[in-house]
């Protein structure tokens, strides 16, 4: 099975590549994609376009809890930012 691109993984979810996706939306268009793809639900799949979805699931799960992580982080930095600065006027006021 070939390696694919996030953008691809996002286009096997049905997923627009235009908005920023949760892990949950992308759990959730696995599932209903999943429903579609699957060999048991599908009798004339031959089974290779749901190993794609898994593919394309994985990828896209993991670059959006990478996403998730690193607003996280951005925001979790502009907090401490914040704080630094209402600390320094504080200091500043007091003198």
């Amino acid at each position: 099975m070939r390696n694919i691109s996030v953008d691809a993984a996002r286009r096997v979810l049905n997923i627009s590549e235009a908005e920023v996706v949760t892990s949950e939306e992308v759990k959730r268009a696995y599932r209903q994609r999943a429903l579609e793809l699957h060999p048991d639900r599908n009798p004339t799949s031959d089974g290779e376009g749901f190993k794609e979805l898994k593919k394309g699931y994985d990828v896209a799960l993991f670059a959006a809890k990478h996403q998730e992580v690193v607003r996280a982080k951005e925001d979790s930095l502009k907090a401490w930012k914040s704080d630094l600065r209402k600390n320094r006027k504080n200091r500043r006021s007091k003198r």
